[in-house]
């Protein structure tokens, strides 16, 4: 983890700038670990646009072969990714996976109200789903502090 910028600009509503302030939350997250299932995955999460258009990459590798999520911005929920396979046989290239597309920022959370309002299928996070979330952030801020491997633990709701 780390802040490569350490202050940010604060405009007005029409966003001509007003200042600068200190920023209180890092910008730069990278992270490297081993999935339940064995996969190895590596993610790197940065504030701000990218210069080689690579705002959201993430590379799954298993041992069958790799899956690459890429898209314009990190928050998939209102900009899905594209999503390819690329198998682990040699010369292998990257075959893209079809998903359902939503059409636009309201359609998830539409899903999600109806979830909530027991009109809908599927699943939507709850306090459980932060709660592991939260584990997870602990966890990458212990292996950050002590630069160790760790892991969390999946708490449960009573």
């Amino acid at each position: 983890m780390a802040s490569n910028r350490p202050k940010i600009t604060v405009a007005d509503a029409a966003g001509n700038p007003k200042g600068t302030v200190k920023k209180t939350s890092h910008d730069y997250f990278s992270i490297i670990g081993t999935l339940t299932g064995g996969g190895v995955t590596t993610a790197i999460c940065q504030g701000g646009m990218s210069t080689v258009e690579k705002n959201f990459f993430w590379e799954i590798t298993g041992i069958k072969g790799t899956l690459l999520l890429q898209g314009p911005m990190g928050s998939v929920q209102g900009f899905p990714p594209t999503i390819k396979f690329i198998d682990a046989k040699p010369e292998a290239k990257p075959q893209p996976i079809e998903v359902p597309r939503a059409t636009g920022f309201e359609y998830n959370i539409g899903k999600a109200w109806d979830i909530f309002a027991g009109d809908g299928s599927g699943e939507a996070p709850d306090f459980q789903v932060a709660l592991t979330r939260h584990g997870m952030l602990e966890a990458i801020y212990r292996s950050n502090e002590k630069g160790t491997r760790e892991d969390y633990v999946q708490f449960s709701v009573v």
